[in-house]
């Protein structure tokens, strides 16, 4: 019986310390699990949302668009969603490096927008890199700059 009840502690003994194990609690963790919200709110469309993951006075670049501020992009995003009511974007972070001293971090990636025109499907690609800010002990995207390398579809791309 002592042998059984043994062997009952060891076996659970992996379960208990994955389980025990906390979440990836360090910046780069908490701004990896930021970027899965940011690109979700995208993809649900949740503008108001989406702009609050962001700095009140964030910027967005892009060959064709410069937005500054939070309530600037709430409208922006509001506008493509409405015009583009299947665009989805998803960002693949390569690197994070976080400046702990100065609350600020960077994210470089890949990022792949997509949705569909009269003509067909159109897909951009590309690479973008994120300065993320530590306010009040919470990060967010404080400006975004992207850079489209290639694009797949009809009309938009040439």
């Amino acid at each position: 019986m002592f042998l059984r009840i043994l062997f009952l502690i060891a076996a659970s003994m992996p379960a208990l310390a994955q389980s025990a194990q906390p979440a990836d609690l360090s910046s780069a963790g908490q701004i990896r699990s930021l970027r899965q919200e940011v690109d979700k709110s995208f993809r649900q469309h949740d503008a108001t949302k989406l702009s609050a993951l962001f700095t009140t006075d964030c910027h967005l670049i892009a060959p064709q668009v410069h937005v500054y501020g939070s309530e600037l992009l709430e409208r922006f995003h509001k506008s493509l969603f409405a015009k583009r009511p299947d665009v989805v974007l998803t960002h693949t972070p390569n690197r994070i490096d976080v400046n702990e001293a100065w609350d600020v971090a960077s994210e470089q990636g890949e990022w792949i927008e997509r949705w569909t025109e009269k003509d067909g499907v159109t897909e951009l690609r590309g690479t973008y890199l994120t300065m993320w800010k530590r306010e009040n002990g919470r990060w967010l995207e404080f400006s975004e700059m992207i850079v489209p390398q290639s694009c797949t579809g009809g009309a938009y791309c040439h």
